[in-house]
């Protein structure tokens, strides 16, 4: 007998769109724009890219402590947020610079970004189709006739492998909405395809920067769907409701804390997990945001050890979209949304602004794929001598999608309801 093998999906799209405050001249890329001269070569080095790897992760969890403010579900990219960030950054100068380091956590100069961003790229993609795909595209929507620095593209083709299009904001908007969604569609698969709507775009945008992301992995080990049974979800004390619960028991490395229990469950190859923290309290999951910071995110991954678990895991499927603004603001990054943001790096002169910072993803955790599971299962299952843990997910509880060598957190969020889509 087959069993089907859970797979997830990820589809995530992000970003910014750079207002315009002055006038404009032409810009053609050029064959010296695109020169593969002193291009970047392929390889990385772990121990490099751990500093900028660090400061993904110290501003995904800020940005989930600001997300989690309500009793909503959340699910984000911070990599794609944060990598759509550093192709800004680079352009930055003065306070504008000075307030985007400090949000973003960098420790690293504005020249060493761009190569390590390159290697950091490198190695999370670096195993893709080896049980995973992992797919990062980025790209610059440009108006026809505005002047950008020949330089500045060339930093986003050469290390960050961005696409170059040039575009009518303003004669032609909704062409040029339909083309930017196509783009989006086409790198998502489908699963996102109107992320501009026509009140993101007006007569004053000259630039938008854009970075999607897809992810598809199997787990390593499998879940049978005749496992899979309705059981009740407690949102709160007082309420639940009836969900579907996937199930299964094996090994899996696993840590047990006074307030909370931690799960890795890998996909095939290892190379990235999914990692769950589950409170021990049914209502636990808003102190359980006390415990994120980055040395306690490395301490409890580090003192994860190999246990049998009897895992019980809900089905769920989140749609989200922020507009992240005033969460940047609010995190220092205020400047560049003013008339006083210089990111004189991209045109030689400070006539930019962010307008907007937009981000959308998608995610489904089902029973999908290749069928070879339940035997899996049972071999754990006779290989144990001890009562198996158990790890019921039947509450909210906080998620993550890591990338193992360089523990670059990938994907976060939180299940609040898992019966609700957005």
């Amino acid at each position: 007998m087959k069993t089907r093998c859970p797979w997830i999906y990820l589809w995530l799209m992000f970003f910014i769109i750079n207002f315009c405050l002055l006038g404009s001249c032409r810009f053609t890329p050029s064959k010296a724009t695109a020169s593969t001269n002193n291009k970047p070569n392929n390889s990385y080095d772990l121990s490099r890219i751990k500093n900028l790897s660090n400061s993904n992760n110290i501003f995904a969890i800020k940005l989930y402590k600001k997300l989690s403010k309500n009793d909503k579900n959340i699910f984000f990219s911070p990599f794609s947020i944060y990598d759509a960030l550093c192709m800004s950054y680079i352009a930055a100068r003065g306070n504008t610079k000075i307030e985007m380091k400090k949000v973003l956590s960098l420790n690293i100069s504005q020249k060493q970004l761009p190569i390590l961003s390159k290697e950091l790229l490198d190695s999370i993609q670096s195993n893709s189709k080896k049980g995973y795909i992992l797919k990062i595209a980025n790209a610059i929507w440009i108006q026809k006739d505005f002047c950008i620095l020949p330089s500045f593209v060339k930093t986003l083709e050469d290390y960050y492998n961005s696409q170059i299009f040039k575009v009518d904001f303003i004669k032609h908007k909704e062409i040029t909405i339909k083309k930017i969604n196509s783009w989006v569609a086409k790198k998502t698969n489908n699963k996102i395809k109107s992320l501009i709507h026509k009140d993101d775009i007006d007569n004053l945008t000259r630039l938008i920067l854009t970075n999607a992301i897809y992810f598809k992995g199997d787990w390593a080990s499998k879940f049978n769907k005749k496992e899979t049974t309705t059981q009740k979800f407690y949102i709160n004390n007082k309420r639940t409701i009836n969900i579907k619960m996937m199930h299964q028991t094996g090994n899996f490395k696993y840590l047990s804390t006074k307030n909370f229990q931690v799960i890795e469950l890998p996909y095939i190859g290892q190379t990235v997990s999914m990692v769950i923290f589950l409170p021990n309290k049914l209502t636990g999951i808003k102190n359980l945001d006390k415990y994120l910071t980055l040395k306690n995110f490395y301490l409890y991954l580090s003192e994860l050890r190999t246990k049998n678990i009897n895992i019980y895991l809900p089905k769920f499927k989140l749609k989200t979209r922020y507009y992240l603004k005033s969460i940047l603001c609010q995190l220092g990054m205020k400047d560049a949304f003013s008339n006083k943001a210089d990111f004189s790096g991209i045109t030689g002169k400070p006539n930019l602004k962010i307008k907007k910072v937009i981000h959308q993803a998608y995610i489904k955790v089902d029973e999908k794929g290749s069928e070879a599971a339940a035997a899996t299962a049972v071999v754990f299952k006779l290989k144990c001598i001890m009562m198996p843990i158990t790890f019921r997910a039947d509450h909210p509880f906080i998620f993550f999608i890591i990338h193992n060598p360089t523990k670059t957190i990938l994907f976060m969020g939180r299940v609040v309801n898992p019966a609700l889509t957005s």
